[in-house]
């Protein structure tokens, strides 16, 4: 296996590579032949056990007012409670400064305002949000990563680029998993700590499921007064956060409580033991800021405090995954070849990504080189090679992603290879160069 290291052990790689020693870097080699059954020293299988929670990406769109902005952005949520944030933004003045942040609601909504770490702050203050701060080069490029010691939850949903000039937002990205199937999420409900004696037998449990038909919650509720009137709405935070938050709401501009603007699972047909259940069809399917149930006590119209609640929590997260297909460029013309092929590349909770290459088209029996490159194909031809770290200008192999194909009769490769490094949204391509070093074809990475 082709493995580069990790940030904390980058350097340390470099150093016994100039050594003359080996560092962990290998490749699983499909080449014809290859049985990849493990017996090689250098098919070493890639790590499976999760150090990342989740991680989320979106690409960059220009707002009203705003024209000739893209980009990538990324975000990875750690299990040691860290959250890193990373953009590459096109189409920027050069030599600009740019100021970023997460957002609380997402790119249809324009964003919303400021995602906050504690979100009883209502004032702006940069320590309670997530700023990322670039310049633009002089091709109009900015790019930037930024860790943060918190992390974020489900209401941070976009990233927006604002104006230097005015603050106006200029683009948007929404951040969003790679999950297409259905998604589920669950909780115990507990009563409040501040509940009164009365409420502070609540329990029961509660199943939010986003498919593709809209979102389906299921109720149950154990310990009710059956004197009493109840109400239960998914809310916009977490239980733990401002006793759940606000109301969630389709439509955050709304900001009047309007039930068909918001899920409200029924709490009626309590039974004499104090338990009932209900289900909720919406055709609306839930953002990730649905985040907990909260069971309100109806005193009166104006009085209906919190009583009890329940995250609702996802127990598992997908990979990203971005696929392409070979375009042939310039130089592969010129050398009368018609590239074809397919490229894969996912981005593992076990904080690695693993990149698969085929081509047809090339010369036979021959050695090409490919490489992860840092901009789309029609932008620079791909751009330079994506780095692990960006301040290292010489390409170094363990400071970025390497493929090798080796063709056979017919002029087709393949070469699978992962790293200990989970790339950034800006790794979005693959070029394939002959030995020339020229650019033979290349692979969007979507």
């Amino acid at each position: 296996m082709r493995q580069a290291s990790t940030w904390s052990a980058l350097f340390t790689a470099l150093f016994l590579s100039a050594a003359g020693c080996t560092v962990g870097v290998g490749s699983i080699d499909q080449d014809p032949g290859d049985d990849d059954d493990g017996t090689d020293p250098g098919d070493d299988p890639p790590p499976t056990t999760p150090v990342l929670q989740s991680i989320l990406s979106g690409t960059f769109s220009p707002l009203a007012g705003f024209t000739g902005i893209g980009g990538r952005a990324q975000m990875v949520r750690t299990l040691q409670g860290k959250t890193q944030v990373d953009v590459q933004i096109r189409g920027l003045t050069p030599g600009l400064a740019y100021t970023a942040h997460v957002h609380a609601a997402s790119c249809a909504f324009q964003g919303g305002g400021h995602y906050k770490i504690d979100p009883a702050v209502l004032d702006a203050l940069p320590e309670n949000e997530l700023y990322i701060e670039m310049t633009a080069t002089a091709d109009g490029i900015g790019a930037t990563q930024v860790e943060y010691d918190h992390l974020t939850r489900g209401e941070a949903l976009a990233i927006v680029i604002h104006n230097p000039a005015d603050g106006a937002k200029m683009a948007c990205a929404d951040l969003v998993p790679d999950d297409d199937a259905a998604v589920e999420a669950s909780g115990t409900i507990a009563p409040f700590a501040q509940a009164e004696a009365g409420d502070q037998g609540i329990g029961g449990s509660v199943t939010l499921m986003r498919d593709g038909t809209g979102t389906h919650v299921s109720l149950s509720l154990t310990g009710l007064d059956p004197a009493l009137t109840y109400g239960a709405h998914i809310h916009a935070e977490p239980c733990g956060v401002t006793d759940g938050g606000g109301h969630y709401k389709m439509d955050p501009t709304v900001i009047d409580p309007v039930e068909a603007n918001e899920l409200w699972p029924a709490v009626t047909a309590i039974d004499a033991g104090g338990a009932m259940s209900s289900t909720l069809d919406s055709p609306h399917k839930a953002r990730y800021d649905a985040q907990s149930l909260v069971v309100h006590r109806v005193v009166d119209a104006a009085t209906k405090p919190k009583v009890a609640c329940a995250d609702l929590t996802r127990t598992s997260w997908p990979a990203i995954g971005t696929t392409g297909t070979a375009t042939t460029m310039a130089a592969g013309t010129s050398a009368g070849l018609t590239i074809s092929g397919n490229a894969t590349m996912s981005r593992t909770l076990a904080g690695i990504t693993q990149v698969t290459l085929n081509a047809s088209g090339l010369a036979p029996d021959t050695d090409y080189s490919a490489h992860v490159h840092n901009l789309p194909c029609s932008v620079q031809d791909g751009g330079g090679h994506y780095k692990f770290d960006s301040s290292i200008a010489d390409p170094v192999e363990t400071n970025e992603i390497w493929l090798k194909l080796s063709t056979d009769a017919s002029g087709t490769g393949t070469d699978s290879v992962w790293v200990n490094h989970t790339a950034r949204g800006e790794a979005q391509s693959i070029v394939i160069h002959d030995a020339d070093k020229n650019r033979l074809a290349c692979y969007d990475l979507n």
